[in-house]
């Protein structure tokens, strides 16, 4: 019998545990926090027979057991990953784990910024045909919980970030997508170059059986190419560039002419929602989805929560919500689709060096900064000498009452903070809730 090290109670870890359990392997689970923080989870544990340590410090249990699984939140300087490496235990992450009993064919999605968006999409365009379907991954849902019950008739739409694929190592989808690569998360690797190597990855088991959708206009996704083991299926603006689909001004058409949807019909707002709709489309084609399915799916299909997410209009001013977007590469893609004057809520904690690649298309539009949070100084002062109208506030809150004073007829207030939120709140859900709210509020105290 196999013996599995489990690292953490998460979401992830309890789900590869119920898995492997299910599946025969003896399993422990390791967790640092006191039992009382994590009760449900050690009933659970308890009911299903699998042994478990809360507070855990001890590495023991290193030492009979053949593999670990580490969950996407535990770093690689976790003391157990660091002695794992150093006794030669194989490491797993759950995506991983959970694609050995996946009789399914996977679609994989990664990249910096869009993964969400184009897993819901294209697990939309595929579901209506094929019912069982599963959505999910780094999206919530964890693929362990659903990938054993899935047959080959069905199909697995997986969003995969950096964190589930630096433990890959068998791991082979049958269509791999790849948007975009842009500094992030640069506090948990040594380099750019290591964030750049974690997703590629999600190729490196691809055979000419699978297909890798990528996205030829990404500056850095081009210049860190490497030999392509799958069948290429490249996505881009410019219709020339592209393998299945492409845009003609705002009507999107199959390589073939066939004409698909006009995007002005959709909901989904923004020029990067045209690369995940390429991408999706792409994929779905690939799997050979009937194209009335698709254009019904793409006109229904409603953004998700936190994602340049239209809230309301209130007095004729527009308020988006687009607290996802925790990087400069993220905010500056929200830009690109107004051409309003927009009055841009941006703070939180920062994650990059600086933001030198988003300053060209500050300049370009018509801004005023309203700052907050744990990096508002620093923020503050890489924005001074732009031109724009510039204010600076403790909260998300002090920041939104000002926006919504000086906010005229026509114009935009745009939460798309460009930085993590947990100086203040506990994820980019609840400040994008917060926000909701604010919105909500005003618009009671103006009827």
């Amino acid at each position: 019998m196999k013996k599995a090290f489990i690292i953490g109670m998460g979401i992830s870890g309890m789900s590869a545990a119920e898995l492997l359990n299910r599946h025969g392997y003896s399993v422990f689970v390791a967790e640092n926090r006191p039992a009382d923080k994590v009760k449900n989870q050690t009933q659970k544990l308890e009911q299903l027979g699998v042994s478990y340590e809360t507070n855990c410090q001890s590495s023991v249990h290193l030492n009979d057991t053949d593999f670990i699984v580490k969950s996407p939140g535990v770093p690689n300087t976790n003391p157990f990953i660091t002695e794992a490496k150093i006794k030669k235990i194989p490491i797993h992450s759950e995506v991983e784990i959970a694609s050995w009993f996946c009789k399914a064919p996977v679609i994989a999605i990664t990249g910096s910024n869009g993964k969400s968006t184009t897993t819901c999409l294209t697990g939309a365009l595929i579901k209506d045909h094929f019912p069982q379907t599963f959505i999910g991954g780094n999206l919530g849902i964890p693929f362990s919980e659903h990938a054993d019950k899935l047959t080959d008739k069905d199909y697995a739409v997986v969003e995969l970030s950096n964190f589930q694929l630096e433990d890959s190592t068998i791991f082979k989808p049958f269509i791999a997508i790849l948007l975009n690569i842009t500094p992030d998360h640069l506090d948990r690797y040594p380099s750019f170059s290591a964030y750049i190597a974690t997703k590629f990855r999600i190729i490196k088991d691809q055979t000419l059986d699978d297909y890798f959708i990528y996205n030829v206009d990404d500056p850095i996704v081009m210049q860190n190419m490497r030999a392509i083991p799958s069948q290429p299926l490249t996505i881009s603006l410019d219709k020339n560039r592209c393998s299945f689909v492409y845009f003609e001004k705002e009507k999107l058409y199959t390589k073939d002419g066939d004409f698909i949807i006009n995007y002005n019909d959709m909901k989904l707002k923004g020029i990067h929602n045209k690369y995940n709709i390429l991408a999706s489309v792409t994929a779905a084609l690939c799997l050979k989805i009937p194209l009335y399915i698709i254009q019904k799916n793409l006109l229904s299909f409603v953004p998700i929560e936190h994602r340049l997410e239209y809230v309301d209009t209130i007095n004729d001013v527009i308020f988006y919500n687009d607290s996802k977007a925790t990087n400069t590469d993220a905010t500056k893609w929200a830009l690109k689709g107004f051409n309003e004057s927009i009055h841009l809520l941006v703070g939180g904690k920062f994650k990059e060096k600086d933001f030198s690649a988003i300053i060209p298309v500050l300049k370009e539009k018509k801004l005023t900064f309203y700052i907050f949070g744990k990096s508002k100084t620093f923020i503050a002062d890489q924005f001074k000498d732009l031109g724009h109208d510039l204010y600076v506030y403790e909260d998300l809150e002090s920041a939104f009452k000002q926006s919504c004073k000086n906010a005229k007829a026509g114009e935009i207030v745009l939460l798309s903070p460009m930085c993590a939120s947990l100086d203040q709140y506990n994820s980019f859900e609840e400040r994008g809730r917060h926000f909701k709210t604010l919105v909500k509020n005003i618009k009671q105290q103006d009827v």
